[in-house]
């Protein structure tokens, strides 16, 4: 009699293996559209960030006739020097933070008082969903011969916590070739210089060929073409500090000023270039509340035209 074979069920180690071969390859598929997903939403909620910004402006504008100080760097009636009022405390009413701005005292520095407790508030609007990092970063020691309020509050080398802030408003613009050369290449008022009260009726560009905000994405770090590589400027990138654009443009590396026409995300050091962790480029809020995308190969006349609120040049596609 014979004996009955005996068939088992399961799978071979070939077929095991040809099958963890077709996982990991969808797997390898899946991925990067899942993070491509993730980047689009981030970059949506980014652009209505710009877009709340542009409309707190415009709000502003209604109530005072005038758009709020930029960066003003004063010194107060005791010699020591603060900025006093930047923007981002002027518009906190105008994104729903009306209490945070009732607390703030302007007669101080961000490291003086109570606004030492405040400066670490979250402020969603100001920050890109895209950026690396927490929003409440740690900040380089503010330099004592320029911020003197501050410094002398912390101490001597001390660092402090504050809510960084991605949006930047142009402080000036350099007539192209935009080198460092006041005959060759004059500075241009763009948006707002540090303590001017520019209107709408300065714009006499026309408001949707100008800039009002800029991503300047990654304080309290510098990082140059997405490299992480150290601390950046003092006092710079949070909410109680300076926020500008000073549209310096930088070889491609990110870390020779001058040393190329690159002014889209090369580096944020200082604030000097558009710099953002979108891919190809950054984005903008335009004065009349609209936001565009700017390329990284953007011409250089293109981009000088778009800070400069008075140049009298055509813009033409960008």
């Amino acid at each position: 009699m014979k004996a009955r074979l005996r068939h088992q069920n399961g799978f071979t180690l070939i077929e095991l293996l040809v099958v963890i071969a077709i996982i990991a390859i969808l797997v390898s598929l899946l991925l990067p559209a899942v993070q491509q997903a993730r980047e689009a939403a981030r970059r949506t909620q980014c652009k209505n960030h710009l877009k709340q910004l542009g409309l707190a402006f415009h709000n502003y504008h209604d109530v005072f006739n005038r758009f709020p100080h930029n960066n003003p760097l004063i010194v107060r009636g005791d010699g020591l020097r603060f900025v006093q009022g930047p923007w981002t405390i002027g518009v906190l009413p105008y994104i729903e933070q009306a209490s945070l701005f009732q607390q703030w005292n302007i007669n101080l520095g961000f490291a003086e008082g109570n606004n030492r407790n405040l400066v670490r508030t979250p402020v969603p609007v100001y920050r890109c969903p895209s950026t690396p990092g927490a929003a409440i970063g740690s900040f380089p020691p503010p330099t004592p011969t320029a911020f003197t309020a501050d410094a002398t509050a912390l101490g001597a080398g001390v660092r402090y916590e504050a809510t960084a802030v991605d949006y930047h408003v142009p402080i000036s613009i350099r007539r192209v070739p935009m080198d460092n050369n006041n005959t060759t290449s004059p500075l241009l008022p763009a948006m707002m210089p540090q303590l001017s009260s520019h209107s709408f009726r300065d714009l006499t560009d026309g408001t949707t060929n100008t800039v009002m905000f800029g991503e300047v994405a990654g304080f309290p770090r510098r990082y140059n073409r997405g490299v992480d590589v150290g601390d950046n400027s003092p006092v710079m990138g949070h909410m109680g500090g300076w926020t500008r654009i000073l549209a310096i443009k930088s070889n491609l590396a990110g870390n020779v000023f001058y040393g190329g026409n690159c002014l889209v995300n090369c580096t944020n050091s200082a604030a000097s270039n558009l710099y953002s962790f979108h891919t190809g480029g950054a984005q903008v809020g335009m004065a009349d509340g609209s936001v565009r995308f700017i390329s990284e190969n953007i011409e250089m006349t293109t981009f000088f035209r778009l800070m400069a609120i008075a140049d009298g040049e055509v813009l033409g596609e960008f």
